[in-house]
């Protein structure tokens, strides 16, 4: 009897040698959405779902998966806790259909705000962050993220679980390196943080320590209440030769090896996203524990020699 894809997906990750090579490419969101036959506005990216959403992006990776029958890398979103800022959204229509949507969360410390375009056919731009004044905004930006995991919705990633079987892999988003988290949040983005993450280390330093702590007491939740079969951590920015060696090691280094020792006490599989060159960076994954890296990109998106680096 042959193996389901999850089957031959989960042995490989195990090192041991499944019936078929499990194909799990990384059809993140423009095939799924052609496939879905739904338009990019109306397919909900990761961890955001508005009134004009009509399917989710880990249901569109599923339809995917069937109909060209391979591994599929499903991605659910751990849903919002009861602690969560309460938050009101506008949302306004261009003429051609687009649409802006504005976020603003009430913190007890004052209100954050951020903004988004939704292109009809393509993916969304965050075209406001939520962090402008980095005295004023960043601890209202703790307040809203530093909710108790322990009371989050999994019902999305139950969901998903149950309706992907043996079609492929219910893959959870844990977090980000810790520069992709402050990129992500802080307006002017990449360039920004950088620079402030060189010229204020002792700022930052204690927002990494409760960052990383977030991270283990998030991936201890799942490890313990939700159905998965891995856990992922997925950059953005956090990446060779965009980020040096020196600045990953320091600020991004701690997140992988807490991440991967947290998983590793319950024996489940720990997937890191690390685009752009890696090879510098390999004795630190080595020892860090880590299950799944990709994607290991050859020159010139990356500096990877796969036979060497097997």
């Amino acid at each position: 009897m042959s193996m389901t894809w999850k089957e031959r997906y989960l042995c490989a990750a195990h090192h041991e040698e499944p019936d078929v090579v499990p194909i799990a490419p990384e059809t993140f969101y423009y095939i799924p959405v052609r496939v879905s036959g739904y338009r990019c506005y109306e397919v909900a990216p990761v961890g955001l779902t508005l009134p004009f959403h009509k399917i989710k992006t880990w249901e569109a990776q599923l339809l995917c998966a069937r109909h060209f029958d391979f591994c599929g890398w499903i991605m659910p979103a751990v849903g919002p806790t009861p602690d969560d800022a309460e938050t009101e959204t506008r949302i306004e229509t261009r003429p051609d259909g687009s649409r802006d949507v504005t976020l603003t969360y009430h913190t007890s410390l004052g209100p954050l705000q951020e903004k988004f375009w939704f292109p009809v056919d393509d993916a969304a731009w965050h075209t406001e962050r939520c962090v402008r004044d980095p005295a004023r905004d960043w601890p209202r930006y703790g307040e809203h993220f530093f909710t108790d995991p322990w009371h989050a919705d999994l019902s999305e990633v139950e969901e998903a679980y149950a309706r992907t079987g043996g079609q492929g892999i219910v893959s959870i988003y844990v977090g980000s390196p810790f520069t992709d988290w402050l990129c992500g949040a802080r307006q002017g983005g990449y360039e920004t943080v950088i620079y402030e993450l060189l010229d204020r280390p002792d700022f930052f330093q204690p927002m990494q320590a409760r960052y990383v702590e977030y991270i283990a007491e998030k991936t201890r939740m799942l490890c313990e209440r939700a159905s998965f079969d891995e856990l992922f951590i997925g950059n953005e920015y956090s990446e060779l030769p965009l980020l040096s060696p020196q600045l990953w090691q320091a600020w991004d280094y701690p997140v992988l090896k807490t991440f991967c020792d947290v998983a590793a006490r319950y024996g489940r599989p720990t997937h890191w996203h690390q685009h752009g060159s890696v090879t510098a960076l390999l004795p630190d994954f080595a020892r860090s524990g880590l299950t799944i890296l990709c994607p290991l990109e050859r020159p010139p998106g990356g500096d990877v020699n796969l036979a060497q680096v097997k």
